[in-house]
């Protein structure tokens, strides 16, 4: 989390995880903070 509230993750992928027609949810939690709304990710193979 920066100064900002901005708060960046990385995810390691492979293209086996890459599901073009399918969005992967989640749902961020940080300790002391609460939980962030449910998220709909893509991943994008990028070959």
């Amino acid at each position: 989390m920066n100064r900002n509230g901005i708060a960046r993750w990385i995810w390691d992928t492979s293209l086996d995880d890459a599901k073009g027609d399918a969005a992967y949810r989640f749902r961020f939690s940080l300790p002391s903070h609460g939980s962030s709304d449910v998220v709909r990710v893509w991943v994008v193979a990028d070959v």
